[in-house]
Order: C-alpha cells, then sequence, then structure tokens
C-alpha cells in the first residue's frame, strides 16, 4: 500500500514573546500544522528565505524587533503576494491599522480562538 502523500500545511509563526511563540507552536502542532516559528522579522525573512515554496498562512505579532508586522508582510508578499495573514496584537484598538484581507487577532487569545482564525483564514 502507497504511503500518504498529503503534507501538512505551513504555519510561520512570528513573535517575540518566547512563551507565547512556543504555546502558539504547540497548539498548532497539535493541530497538525506545520509550524516554523521567528521571534522577529528578520529572523522570519531568514527563515522564509530558505522554503522552497510559500507558506499557507503567516500569524505575526504587530510590533516585532527588527520591524513591524505589517512590513514583515510586505516583504513576504513581495515574493508570495497571495499570502494569506493572521496579525495578532495586544492592542486593539491597533485594529484599524490591520490592512484588508488581513485577519485580526486581539491578545489574550484562546487556543480556540486562535485555531478557529487560523481554519478561518486558511478558508480564505
Amino acid at each position: 500500500m502507497a504511503e500518504s502523500s498529503i503534507q501538512a500545511l505551513t504555519i510561520l509563526m512570528v513573535e517575540d514573546e518566547a512563551a507565547l511563540r512556543r504555546l502558539v507552536t504547540t497548539v498548532l502542532e497539535r493541530q497538525g500544522f506545520r509550524v516554523l516559528s521567528a521571534e522577529s522579522a528578520t529572523d522570519a525573512l531568514v527563515v522564509a528565505q530558505r522554503l522552497e515554496t510559500s507558506p499557507d498562512l503567516v500569524v505575526t505579532d504587530l510590533l516585532l524587533p527588527g520591524g513591524s508586522g505589517l512590513r514583515l508582510v510586505a516583504r513576504l508578499r513581495e515574493r508570495w503576494p497571495d499570502l494569506p495573514v493572521i496579525v495578532v496584537s495586544g492592542h486593539p484598538e491597533q485594529a484599524d491599522e490591520i490592512p484588508a484581507g488581513f485577519a485580526f487577532l486581539a491578545k489574550p487569545f484562546g487556543t480556540a480562538d486562535l485555531v478557529a482564525a487560523v481554519h478561518e483564514a486558511l478558508d480564505r
């Protein structure tokens, strides 16, 4: 019998808070996703440069060391224009800064909210 050729969807997770980055990575991996994590915009660009194909989704904090999450996404979308994005922020008033077509998730969020936002973003 042939082995399944189904591969896990890849999520690039960019979050400077180590505990939150680990939690999100664990939650998403338990959902069957392949998670590539980075703690800064600079690190995320390095990770992205190593990829042969687009990640299926980017989950990024709005405010990051090495640049904003929005600038990071602009750079990533130069290579992958249709890349789905979830922007996370502890400042809900910043939701107005998020471009149309991007999902927004306010911190703190529960794991169920995270998983729902990921599935919704992937279904767009």
